[in-house]
């Protein structure tokens, strides 16, 4: 994907878009398909990002698209409690100043993206599939990397990138996105 920001590293880029962020604002990291490696992509980035953002104020919020109806996605839900961190999006209200965080889609023009969402520029997007249309300009932080088998994988680059530890929760979470978008491994 184009790289609008020059020659900036990796965390470069991610800090700027972070820094990017206007007081008053929340930060949304939105999953377009609820499965393992995007619930575990999205609680990853939710910690990334909250710890970019720790002196900001700035809060960091989980939407999700969609119904938890797989029974995996459920059992993961529940064990993990993930309804205290993760909205459905017909339950929440992300205001036109407000920035998205795009996690394991590449595209706000999906049809499991409520309408009403669909023009807005994602801030950010932390993908592994189809490369999107997408430029990113100066304050974004795009990563599609298609050479990786899972969401999840690139957010675990990030965090070491970043220097930081996730919690045991979000640990546990991006191992179970990595296990399931890899067949079990069988693909690594």
């Amino acid at each position: 994907m184009s790289n609008g920001n020059g020659k900036l590293s990796v965390i470069d880029r991610l800090k700027k878009a972070a820094d990017a962020v206007e007081p008053g604002t929340t930060m949304w990291v939105l999953v377009a398909q609820v499965d393992p490696d995007a619930i575990g992509a999205a609680i990853g980035m939710l910690e990334i990002l909250q710890e970019l953002l720790k002196d900001t104020g700035t809060p960091v919020k989980i939407a999700y698209c969609g119904e938890i109806s797989h029974r995996q996605n459920h059992t993961i839900m529940t064990l993990h409690d993930l309804n205290s961190l993760m909205s459905q999006i017909n339950h929440v209200e992300i205001n036109p100043s407000d920035r998205v965080f795009l996690v394991d889609s590449f595209s706000m023009n999906d049809a499991r993206i409520p309408e009403k969402y669909r023009n807005i520029r994602p801030r950010g997007v932390v993908d592994h599939h189809s490369d999107s249309s997408l430029e990113e300009q100066d304050g974004e932080f795009y990563l599609v990397d298609t050479s990786v088998l899972s969401a999840s994988t690139l957010v675990v680059e990030l965090a070491n990138e970043v220097g930081l530890q996730f919690s045991e929760k979000a640990s546990i979470l991006l191992s179970l996105g990595i296990h399931n978008d890899s067949h079990e491994m069988v693909d690594a």
